[in-house]
């Protein structure tokens, strides 16, 4: 309430005092935090993924909204984990967060909280509570290397001269998939984890992207995105072209000729690495569309890290060096 004064009525009885009478304003969520659908109010974010709320003020007087074109807006966000302070531009604010890690914990809900303030000082809050899916992590078990296997296979063609070459950044792709078995032989779920702080827009996947040093000015570029819960795709690209040897004796793959003597040196060649994993234990939050509400199961985690080892080897070296310390 503004204006006014003290006056003495018993003295000036027909005096005039004017008031002005500012509303509380009314939090506006004008999009970004809608209901699954018309029979389920349940809010359902996805762990990682990036989201835009569109929030106003309004002033409401004898039935009638009035917009607010300027005021301060505080958002307490549980599911981002911040505090953010901002204000109305032309009557309307844009808030972007990303959702991170899902509460476990029946009923697995966390509250946006939304405070606006007009420049009256009146002040008024809307929370709206919101159910996150994904993975909660308790803690990881053990790393480990999973084995190095050969993710590119050049084959030195036959004939005098010639050879076979990856192009400089050219990608090659393979698909890994995860499962977990029991000590009594019983599967059991496995989800790959790639943490909550990477992006993830539809249509597509969560990607970590890893660089790897093989040699003095030799770097291998490699991506890894999450394609299910329990697989992922692993591309590769290098910063120089990988050929097999053009010489004239060294020629196709590698042969067991006894007339020659046994084996003969052949020019393909093997790239691949040796990925570093850490396993762990976590809580997969799921929405049970059925029952309008949230469910939990204890799953074991994949998370991917960096290479262990790397490897570039031609099928002379691998039969001359690397497999008789494999013995």
């Amino acid at each position: 309430m503004l204006g006014g004064k003290q006056v003495d009525l018993r003295r000036v009885p027909d005096t005039i005092v004017d008031f002005i009478y500012y509303a509380p304003p009314q939090v506006e969520i004008l999009s970004g935090l809608d209901p699954y659908s018309p029979t389920c109010s349940t809010i359902v974010l996805n762990q990682g993924s990036n989201y835009t709320i569109k929030l106003g003020l309004k002033e409401y007087y004898l039935g009638e909204g009035c917009t607010l074109d300027t005021g301060k807006i505080r958002i307490i966000n549980e599911v981002a984990g911040e505090v953010k302070d901002t204000t109305l531009s032309n009557g309307q604010v844009q808030y972007k967060f990303r959702a991170r890690v899902p509460n476990p914990s029946p009923p697995f809900l966390q509250n946006i909280q939304i405070i606006g303030t007009s420049l009256a000082g009146n002040e008024s809050s809307e929370t709206k509570q919101v159910l996150v899916t994904g993975l909660f992590s308790k803690s990881s078990t053990f790393t480990t290397q999973l084995p190095a296997t050969p993710s590119l296979v050049l084959r030195d063609p036959p004939g005098d001269g010639s050879y076979s070459y990856l192009e400089k950044n050219e990608k090659v792709c393979q698909t890994i998939n995860i499962f977990a078995e029991t000590t009594d032989g019983f599967g059991t779920d496995a989800v790959i984890d790639l943490g909550p702080d990477l992006d993830l827009t539809f249509p597509a996947y969560p990607t970590i992207v890893i660089q790897t040093i093989i040699g003095p000015s030799f770097v291998n570029n490699t991506s890894i995105t999450k394609v299910t819960d329990n697989s992922m795709e692993v591309c590769q690209s290098f910063n120089e072209r990988i050929s097999t040897s053009s010489e004239e004796l060294i020629v196709g793959s590698a042969a067991n000729l006894p007339n020659l003597g046994g084996w003969v040196q052949g020019g393909d060649v093997f790239v691949g690495a040796g990925l570093n994993v850490e396993f762990g234990f976590s809580d997969k939050v799921d929405f049970d569309t059925t029952l309008c509400g949230g469910t939990v199961e204890q799953v074991v985690s994949v998370s991917p890290k960096n290479f262990g080892t790397t490897f570039m080897y031609t099928d002379h070296y691998i039969r001359t060096n690397v497999i008789r310390y494999l013995d």
